[in-house]
């Protein structure tokens, strides 16, 4: 297993403070500056401070891609059922978990017991709204084949009291109603 970055092993604080900064506008430079200011043995190296910061903007232009693509096909009226979408999301979740759990170099993320839990969270919730769409596809495919079957039903208990036989038409002609297409 790859060595764990340098930052990673960094208390939270410190990484915090990294982050912090950085969402500030401040430069490697300016980072490191003041991560020696407040305690010369936590920081880092300027390659790491580096390599990390790459690593972050380069997961932050990947997300802003994602979010530019789907207002993109928002705008230009796109209409995904909320099926499509859950799906969209529970992948686009788990694209995230996997570059999160890669370090710098490309070696995976030796992580602390809270991050751990947060990260099976995480997973579990991942899950758990996968099979809530499942479960909610079923529903509404078993609710269709309801309501196609007592409108067939119907239609051919009409036509059997009009001496008439159940057409296909007719069997059409009751679904379009039942489904309102």
């Amino acid at each position: 297993m790859p060595k764990r970055s340098s930052i990673l092993r960094l208390p939270d604080a410190v990484r915090e403070e990294i982050g912090r900064l950085r969402r500030a506008g401040k430069t490697i430079d300016e980072i490191l500056l003041h991560l020696r200011q407040l305690d010369p043995a936590l920081a880092p190296s300027r390659s790491a401070l580096g390599r990390h910061v790459k690593h972050v903007d380069e997961v932050a232009a990947e997300l802003l891609q994602h979010r530019s693509l789907a207002e993109a096909l928002i705008e230009r009226g796109l209409n995904l059922d909320d099926s499509r979408t859950a799906r969209l999301n529970i992948a686009l979740a788990q694209t995230v978990l996997a570059k999160l759990m890669l370090t710098d170099d490309g070696g995976l993320v030796q992580l602390a017991p809270k991050d751990a839990a947060f990260l099976a969270g995480a997973i579990k919730s991942l899950v758990a709204a996968a099979k809530s769409d499942s479960d909610r596809e079923l529903a509404i495919k078993r609710s269709l084949a309801k309501d196609g079957t007592q409108a067939v039903m119907a239609a051919q208990g009409e036509a059997a009291a009009a001496g008439m036989v159940l057409t296909p038409d007719l069997v059409l002609t009751a679904l379009r109603t039942a489904y309102g297409v």
